[in-house]
C-alpha cells in the first residue's frame, strides 16, 4: 500500500509542477529535456551500484528501456499537440482512460481474474475520470469540427501511447525481464529519453526554431527530474508487489486524479462544478471497491 500512496503523491506532484510551469510561461520542451537528464543522474546517484552505459546496453531489458525512452519523447510532443488543439482536459482524459488498455493487457496476457468486484470498480473508475475532468470549454472544443476532422488522431495517439507505456512496464515486471532488485532499467530508460531529447533540441537549434537554455528552465527541469524519477521508481515497486495490474493501474490513475483535483482546489483555488464533485465521490468509491479486489 505504501508504494501505491507514494506513486500517487509523486505523480500528482508532477501535475502540480506542470501547472506552475504553465503559469510561468516556460518552454516545456526544454524543461522536459533537462528533466530526463536529471532523471538519469538521479538513477545513477540513487543506485547502490551505478552501472556504465556500455553495461546497460548489453542488459536483457535494454531494448524495452530504449523503446520506452523514445516513446516518452514522442508521447510528450503528441500530448502537447493534443492540448493545443483539444485542451488539457481532453488530453488528461485520454491519458487516464488508457487504463482500459493496460487492464485488458493484464487480463489477456497474464490471465488475471475478472470478478464482479473488479468490474464494478473499473466502471466507477472510468465514470469518475470523465466527471472529474469535465469542463464546459473542453466539451465545446470537441464540437469544433475542424479539430475533430483534421486532428482526430492526436487524442487517439495519446490514448494508445499512454496505454503502451503502462503495459510495457507491467510486462517487463511480470515476465522477470526486470528483476525486483534491478533499478538500472529505470536509469537506462531515462538515459535514452535524455539522449533523444538532446538530439531533437540540437536539431531545432540548427533550424533556428528554439533558443538557448534559461536559468528558470534549468531549475524547473531539475526539480521535475527528481520527482519524475521517483514516480516511475514507485510504480515499478508497486508492480513488483504481486498485485494485479488490472487493479494497480485503475487505482493509481484514479488516486492521482483525486489528489490533483483536491490540490487544485486548495493551492490554485480551482472551481469544481457539480459533475466534478460527483466524479470525486465515484472515484473514492472506485478506490474502496478496487481495494477489495487486491
Amino acid at each position: 500500500m505504501i508504494y501505491l500512496l507514494l506513486s500517487i503523491v509523486t505523480a500528482s506532484a508532477l501535475n502540480i509542477l506542470f501547472k506552475i510551469f504553465g503559469k510561468r510561461k516556460l518552454d516545456l520542451f526544454k524543461v522536459i529535456m533537462v528533466n530526463y537528464v536529471v532523471c538519469f543522474l538521479t538513477g545513477q546517484w540513487f543506485s547502490p551500484s551505478p552501472v556504465g552505459w556500455t553495461e546497460m546496453t548489453h542488459a536483457t531489458w535494454f531494448t524495452y528501456a530504449a523503446i520506452l525512452g523514445v516513446v516518452f519523447i514522442v508521447g510528450f510532443n503528441i500530448i502537447a499537440q493534443t492540448v493545443h488543439y483539444f485542451g488539457i482536459t481532453v488530453a488528461t482524459v485520454m491519458q487516464k482512460m488508457s487504463l482500459l488498455l493496460s487492464v485488458l493487457f493484464a487480463i489477456l496476457a497474464f490471465g488475471e481474474p475478472v470478478g464482479i468486484i473488479k468490474v464494478t470498480g473499473l466502471i466507477l473508475a472510468l465514470g469518475s475520470i470523465l466527471l472529474i475532468t469535465y469542463k464546459e470549454k473542453a466539451a465545446a472544443l470537441l464540437h469544433d469540427k475542424a479539430n475533430v476532422t483534421h486532428h482526430w488522431y492526436l487524442p487517439a495517439l495519446t490514448f494508445l501511447l499512454s496505454g503502451f507505456i503502462d503495459s510495457t512496464l507491467l510486462y517487463v515486471n511480470k515476465t522477470g525481464i526486470v528483476l525486483p532488485t534491478d533499478d538500472h532499467f529505470i536509469t537506462g530508460l531515462f538515459g535514452v529519453a535524455a539522449i533523444s531529447a538532446i538530439a531533437y533540441y540540437l536539431y531545432l537549434r540548427l533550424l533556428g526554431r528554439t533558443s538557448g537554455m534559461q536559468m528558470g528552465e534549468l531549475l524547473s527541469g531539475t526539480i521535475l527530474g527528481v520527482v519524475n524519477y521517483f514516480s516511475i521508481f514507485f510504480i515499478m515497486r508497486l508492480l513488483q508487489t504481486g498485485w494485479d495490474g488490472s487493479v494497480i493501474f485503475p487505482m493509481n490513475n484514479i488516486g492521482v486524479l483525486v489528489l490533483s483535483a483536491v490540490t487544485g482546489i486548495v493551492l490554485f483555488r480551482e472551481h469544481m462544478n457539480r459533475q466534478n464533485r460527483l466524479g470525486l465521490i465515484l472515484a473514492l468509491a472506485a478506490l474502496i471497491i478496487l481495494g477489495l479486489a487486491t
